[in-house]
């Protein structure tokens, strides 16, 4: 995965032995009933040390018109070897900055494991509020675990 590479629709943010690559999925079309502006897409965010990928995250925007204004980060993951160093942080804020200013939502939404502290205090630390907490909502190696439903309000109405 390449920075040189990188289709047309990506953006590459460089700093010093790092750089955060935002890549889009291409928009699809959706009739009225689904989107205001009849365009949703999702983009995937890419976090590199020099050639080395240390982390990931996801951002889908809803497709549903009433949904719209809404988007959701998904599948953060960061190298075991990269935590601690800000790439978290990063990754959200950009994924934060393209809802704005690419989709102009005003909130994004995510879930995340209750027992995952680090991620819950990186989370909120940022801005997100907690909004809602869901009982058994992971089955993982046959043991159930909890989930906090998260928000962060990109822009408000004015």
């Amino acid at each position: 995965m390449a920075a040189c590479s990188a289709p047309s629709d990506t953006f590459l943010q460089q700093k010093p032995k790092k750089t955060i690559i935002v890549s889009t999925s291409p928009p699809s079309r959706c009739d009225s009933n689904q989107t205001a502006s009849g365009i949703s897409g999702a983009i995937h965010i890419g976090a590199f040390d020099g050639p080395s990928l240390i982390g990931v995250a996801g951002l889908e925007r809803e497709a549903m018109a009433k949904l719209s204004h809404k988007a959701g980060l998904w599948g953060m993951y960061i190298a075991p070897s990269a935590r601690g160093r800000g790439i978290g942080a990063e990754l959200i804020q950009t994924a934060l900055n393209y809802a704005a200013s690419a989709w102009g939502v005003r909130q994004v939404n995510l879930r995340v494991n209750t027992r995952n502290q680090s991620a819950v205090a990186l989370y909120l630390k940022l801005g997100f509020v907690q909004f809602g907490l869901e009982h058994d909502s992971l089955l993982i190696n046959g043991e159930y675990h909890d989930e906090y439903e998260m928000a962060y309000v990109v822009r408000s109405e004015a």
